[in-house]
């Protein structure tokens, strides 16, 4: 049985032969039903796979043979949160600390999860338990700056949230996400545009067809006053993500800066039935009334 687990083990998501390892592991459980050890293996491939129900399945009889298994709550929990679930991912990445308080890896995913409810303190508190627990961070961390970074953001604590991206890019500056949030902010709070333009050419060059770099990308040119050249970056963001409300929102303001007001009104309604936050949707609705600088 356990050979069965060690060839299977070997061709799990690193070799990416999802389904050989699934077949390793259900020939390990045909053989032994009460393998807790097979049923997380197979969950875990299961939700490396993307099929979170099927993993969700199996982590539960991991659990239920192995109580006190942390992988098996921490790897459940994920699968909650990829299904939308993020309450009962707290749950399981909350048990998964309580069975183990230095485990860094169920620190960082509950941020995560508190951070997909929008409860950004608990999130903050989270990411800062694991910088703590990390001790000397590595460049395989720079993700749990990035996020407490963004958590600080989204509290009004833009210093802090700065210092952080900061350090994100100091252990990995080639990290695109790290790059479009600092430069996004620098140029979106007009404190360093040519700086922040620079990160953002860098990041569309690591992810040339990514909408949300692009938009970004496009800002800058736009607070730069560079608006044809804005419209063009926005314009293939636009079509790259059609379904992202804030991108509609500034392709519509860059279009009003050169003329383009019946277009501007098109976009600004397009963004409004993208159903954006509550706050974002009204100054959407006083440029369709008003335009803009009026």
């Amino acid at each position: 049985m356990r050979p069965l687990i060690s060839i299977a083990e070997l061709l799990t998501p690193s070799r990416g032969d999802h389904d050989s390892a699934i077949k390793q592991f259900s020939e390990a459980i045909r053989l032994n039903p009460r393998d807790a050890r097979a049923y997380y293996n197979r969950g875990s491939v299961y939700s490396s796979k993307g099929d979170d129900n099927s993993a969700i399945t199996d982590l539960d009889e991991a659990i239920r043979l192995d109580p006190k298994h942390v992988a098996a709550y921490t790897n459940r929990g994920y699968a909650y949160a990829n299904n939308g679930d993020n309450d009962r991912a707290i749950k399981d990445f909350s048990e998964a600390i309580r069975l183990a308080p230095k485990d860094v890896r169920g620190y960082s995913l509950r941020g995560d999860a508190y951070r997909g409810q929008n409860d950004f303190e608990r999130a903050a508190r989270d990411y800062t338990r694991a910088i703590e627990l990390v001790g000397k961070p590595e460049k395989a961390h720079w993700t749990y700056w990035l996020y407490r970074g963004v958590s600080y953001d989204r509290l009004d604590k833009w210093p802090q949230a700065e210092a952080d991206f900061l350090k994100a890019m100091e252990l990995d500056p080639d990290q695109p996400s790290v790059l479009n949030q600092l430069g996004f902010n620098w140029v979106d709070r007009n404190l360093k545009l040519r700086e922040g333009l620079a990160l953002l050419e860098k990041a569309v060059k690591l992810k040339p067809d990514d909408g949300n770099l692009l938009d970004s990308l496009g800002w800058a040119h736009y607070r730069l006053g560079s608006y044809p050249e804005a419209i063009k970056h926005m314009e293939r963001a636009a079509a790259l993500e059609p379904k992202y409300s804030e991108i509609r929102d500034h392709l519509g303001d860059a279009y009003w800066q050169t003329q383009r007001q019946d277009d501007a009104h098109k976009s600004w309604e397009q963004a409004l039935s993208l159903k954006p936050e509550p706050t974002d949707a009204e100054k959407i609705k006083g440029k369709i009334a008003r335009g803009l600088g009026k």
